[in-house]
């Protein structure tokens, strides 16, 4: 699709919207409900936060990563992907550390047991896999402002239906 921002935002908010709404891409037409019934509420309701995680127009995106395999991870990141963009600020630690370890197994799904860091996983891509420097995982301090972004990036998107936002200090992320 041209627009994929657009046609999760109509997936987000689906439930607000007419329920026989269509997505137009250039050679064919998307239901948007029968997209959202498939995946269901909680992957629905994801989706802005993983697309802005995994590289969208606004962010960075991953070197040599589809969106598919970004999204075959377990369910356990689903939590950190849907409270991505909330207002609540409890939730940072959680998120953080639950993106460590999607960006771990994004990166190493096989990795030996004492790669538990992505520093450690950098070493070892590194020095046993003679990986060249845009093939490694970020660094903790480069992740931490890739979420940073897609929190921001999401929050924005999620206050989309609301008629005068109030958006996050954007000097903060």
């Amino acid at each position: 699709c041209s627009d994929t921002d657009v046609f999760l935002l109509l997936l987000h908010y689906y439930s607000q919207i007419c329920t026989n709404t269509i997505f137009r891409c250039r050679d064919r037409d998307i239901d948007i409900g029968a997209v959202y019934n498939k995946l269901g509420d909680k992957k629905s309701m994801t989706l802005l936060g993983f697309h802005a995680f995994s590289g969208c127009d606004q962010t960075g995106k991953f070197c040599g990563f589809l969106k598919l395999s970004c999204f075959r991870s377990g369910d356990f990141v689903l939590n950190a992907f849907l409270n991505l963009g909330t207002d609540n600020v409890d939730w940072k630690q959680d998120i953080i550390n639950l993106l460590h370890v999607f960006v771990l197994d994004l990166y190493q799904r096989s990795r030996p047991t004492e790669v538990k860091t992505l520093q450690s996983l950098r070493w070892y891509m590194f020095t046993k896999m003679q990986c060249v420097s845009k093939k490694l995982p970020p660094t903790p301090s480069a992740l931490e402002f890739a979420i940073k972004r897609s929190h921001f990036i999401t929050h924005m998107w999620k206050k989309s239906n609301v008629a005068i936002p109030k958006y996050l200090p954007a000097e903060d992320y």
